[in-house]
């Protein structure tokens, strides 16, 4: 599994008077994935609204799905140990859905599949758009600089 390497440590965010420091990391530090299969399986609006209670069952399904070659970006409180996010890119064409849009939309035109997660007390603290802006600009950094997008 790919190294923790901390990018930016600050994504303001509020759980009483005090702000708290959320690290960002690429990659999924190993002794995260408990707390992802734990947060996939009882996490209510997680099973209601996502997969992942599938993608994340245990550590033989995570694993199966980390052989998608998904390029992971995780969030988590200063020191590492707790997992509050996780944002991870893909190279995939979204599937055929129909889309209630004015004009047709092409799944061959759209090859990156992304989520965004939330876990916990991060939730409702404004830190998704901070997250990511962070996860984009990274995965942009290192992923398709050069490449036209569209």
């Amino acid at each position: 599994m790919p190294k923790n390497e901390t990018l930016q440590t600050l994504i303001p965010g509020r759980l009483t008077d005090a702000s708290i420091v959320y690290t960002f990391n690429v990659g999924l530090n190993e002794s995260l994935v408990p707390q992802l299969i734990n947060y996939s399986t009882t996490d209510p609006l997680i099973r209601r609204y996502t997969s992942d209670t599938s993608r994340f069952s245990d550590e033989r399904a995570y694993l199966a799905w980390r052989k998608k070659d998904r390029t992971i970006y995780s969030f988590t409180n200063e020191d590492g140990t707790e997992l509050v996010g996780i944002v991870w890119f893909g190279r995939e064409v979204i599937p055929y859905l129909q889309f209630e849009l004015l004009e047709q939309i092409k799944p061959e035109e759209y090859g990156i599949t992304t989520a965004k997660r939330l876990y916990g007390e991060a939730r409702g603290k404004g830190i998704a758009k901070d997250m990511m802006r962070m996860a984009y600009t990274e995965y942009l950094k290192t992923h398709l600089q050069g490449e036209h997008t569209g």
